[in-house]
């Protein structure tokens, strides 16, 4: 790595650590508030009205036994009438008429006053059966108050705070949404995969279905170990078409992938099969299988049923098969070579004008147009991304839905945005 690179990294890490500190705070900041106003809710809702006498009259509501319960918190005594009792509260100005409570446990009310040591106190409370809390406060008691109403309040605030903003939601389970909810989870992160189908592995299903293709169907299997090794809610049979309805999580990553192109201009094009249909879902299909398109997709699926003893015949509009840039050179030559060596039909420069039952009409490169005979005919013109919703500073894309790649783009991609979050 040059200097740059590292400079780079450097300020990079500087940003992060301002950015964590910054979020530190403010969830420092947003708990003691919470907390803060927990508190007062707490204490405007408690109910009642409180009003404050002196200790003397106290003590003479204990005598006359107006009063059932008495605590003592902070150095003051908070005292509970018994039902009926009646306070009266005087007025500043002398035009307006006292006003009365009465206390009933649907209006209560709370005499307090300051708590003064007497030892006389218990044994009145006793003799009148007054029922308290012990006068005798302990050193730590005021400390443990504290700690009850504002320091746990405020830790458990932080944390449900944490926990809310750990939560994302991943829509899409193939390779690359898998691979997000992983590096998510190892990041201490709570992924939520949302699959509208029943199984996980999304499109690499299909491209790994080849015969040839052990290797990819082994790397399937271990996402779905790793998924179900950590743990990872996994919700089944859901499809998400808005993103307006995904309340409730604070990061969105839409791994949604890509969908066959489609081409409803050619006379009969609905006549065609999917790569799905041919290699997942293993429709039956005749000898003479043709595809639309010379692409790596293509190519493998027609080497595939080479080896089934079929006779796949390719219709490309470039002048040469997987003609793609960004194709790794080894399957590129592989492929071609495959073809050649197994004789398979291919007309490049050609399009496909008309598909009908037992055949199709190709346009040669000459501009004249000549019938194929095929028993099947296979959409293999690509694909084009398929994301939900719009971008937006929490809404993430991984994978195909972005622009079509690899197994390795789906990879890298997934991984570089789970980073940033």
């Amino acid at each position: 790595m040059d200097s740059n690179n590292r400079n780079g990294g450097n300020n990079g890490g500087n940003k992060k650590n301002n950015r964590n500190l910054r979020s530190v705070l403010s969830l420092i900041g947003w708990a003691l508030v919470l907390t803060l106003v927990f508190n007062y809710i707490l204490a405007m809702t408690s109910g009642g009205k409180s009003f404050e006498i002196t200790y003397s009259q106290m003590m003479n509501l204990v005598q006359e036994d107006q009063i059932k319960k008495i605590e003592l918190k902070d150095g003051v005594l908070y005292a509970t009438p018994v039902d009926g009792y009646t306070y009266t509260q005087e007025s500043s100005n002398k035009n307006q008429q006292p006003r009365t409570y009465t206390q009933s446990e649907k209006n209560p009310i709370t005499l307090y006053t300051t708590y003064l040591t007497d030892t006389r106190l218990l044994p009145l409370l006793d003799e009148h059966g007054v029922e308290y809390s012990s006068p005798v406060k302990s050193s730590w008691s005021v400390l443990g108050d504290i700690l009850v109403m504002y320091i746990l309040p405020m830790l458990l605030t932080m944390g449900l705070i944490v926990l809310v903003m750990r939560i994302v939601s991943k829509n899409g389970g193939g390779i690359g949404g898998m691979e997000c909810a992983l590096v998510l989870k190892q990041r201490g992160h709570k992924p939520v995969i949302f699959e509208k189908t029943n199984e996980l592995g999304g499109l690499f299903l299909t491209a790994s279905a080849m015969s040839f293709k052990e290797n990819d169907k082994e790397l399937i299997e271990w996402y779905k170990k790793e998924v179900e090794k950590q743990g990872i809610d996994i919700r089944f049979n859901t499809e998400v078409t808005d993103l307006g309805t995904m309340r409730g999580f604070d990061e969105i990553i839409v791994a949604t992938g890509s969908v066959p192109r489609t081409m409803p201009m050619i006379p009969g094009f609905e006549k065609t099969l999917s790569f799905t249909e041919l290699l997942k879902d293993k429709k039956e299909v005749g000898d003479k299988v043709l595809f639309i398109g010379g692409g790596q997709s293509s190519c493998e699926a027609a080497y595939d049923l080479v080896l089934q003893g079929k006779h796949p015949i390719i219709v490309e509009y470039a002048g040469d098969l997987v003609a793609a840039q960004a194709t790794c050179l080894a399957n590129t030559s592989f492929l071609r070579d495959a073809m050649e060596y197994h004789k398979v039909p291919t007309y490049l420069h050609s399009t496909i004008t008309a598909i009908r039952d037992g055949s199709v009409t190709v346009k040669g490169p000459d501009g004249k147009t000549f019938d194929v005979e095929c028993d099947n005919v296979v959409n293999g013109i690509g694909f084009v991304p398929a994301p939900v919703g719009e971008k937006g500073r929490h809404v993430h894309r991984v994978g195909d839905c972005v622009a079509i790649g690899n197994l390795r783009t789906v990879i890298w991609r997934a991984w570089d945005v789970c980073m940033k979050i």
